[in-house]
């Protein structure tokens, strides 16, 4: 959540040196902006989830998704340029983000065990819910770079998904 702001501020300073307006695409925007902000909303959990974990295989994993993430985020955004493709707010994109915010302040005021539980919990389920929003979405994107690499940000949340529950299995 913390790079939300400077990532509109450098989308509001790239409008205004970009040239003619990009092409509208209302849809492929407006899912550009959930890409967004669902990578920063992980990326701020799993920097929490890092501060709070002592389990080393969870650590791991934490590891992993802020690695993931962040490279996501970097690769949608050289995406998003290359095709000229402004991120739009919209409900589902403000929603994620107040969900996001909500699940962090949960999450701070939990402990050891406790902790690792509701975030690999958490993990799991905000996976399968991305995995089932990605699957609805392929078949509407109109850009075929954007398409395939939601495509390819499916693996990833596939893999985040098998992991989280496995590691959920183990504390459990």
């Amino acid at each position: 959540m913390k790079h939300f702001i400077p990532i509109l501020a450098a989308v509001s300073c790239l409008q205004l040196f970009a040239g003619p307006d990009p092409v509208p695409q209302s849809a492929d925007a407006r899912l550009a902006q959930i890409i967004v902000v669902s990578n920063q909303v992980e990326i701020a959990i799993a920097e929490q989830a890092k501060e709070k974990v002592s389990d080393a295989k969870v650590a791991a994993f934490v590891d992993e998704l802020i690695t993931s993430h962040i490279a996501m985020l970097n690769d949608a955004e050289a995406l998003f340029d290359s095709i000229r493709l402004v991120p739009v707010e919209s409900n589902m994109s403000r929603d994620i983000a107040a969900k996001g915010a909500a699940k962090l302040q949960d999450l701070s005021r939990l402990e050891g065990a406790e902790y690792i539980t509701a975030f690999l919990t958490g993990q799991v389920e905000g996976n399968k819910k991305c995995l089932e929003e990605i699957n609805r979405w392929i078949p509407t994107i109109q850009n075929a770079e954007l398409k395939a690499f939601l495509e390819q940000g499916e693996a990833v949340v596939r893999r985040h998904l098998e992991e989280a529950q496995a590691l959920l299995g183990q504390v459990n």
